[in-house]
């Protein structure tokens, strides 16, 4: 890269593209998926139903990944949000 191209503005504004792609694209997928659940009452029930168990302890005892990983219906909706 030609050293006129490696100026502090422009790496700040490559800096503000990566954290703004990582974090901005993120939140807008949790954000419609918790719309979706919400005005979908009968998938917020089979999602809150699947939940009920390893969410039994909680905060006491937190579920770890792979316990959530094995949940079906709770991999179908994160897949479906990232559709």
């Amino acid at each position: 890269m030609p050293a006129s191209e490696k100026s502090e503005e422009r790496l700040a504004k490559e800096a503000q593209l990566l954290l703004g792609g990582g974090t901005v694209t993120s939140a807008r997928v949790i954000s419609c998926a918790a719309y979706y659940i919400l005005t979908r009452p009968d998938v917020e029930k089979l999602l809150a139903d699947e939940l009920r168990q390893p969410m039994a302890q909680w905060p006491t005892r937190v579920p770890t990944w792979a316990q959530l990983e094995r949940l079906p219906y709770l991999q179908a909706v994160v897949k479906e949000a990232l559709r």
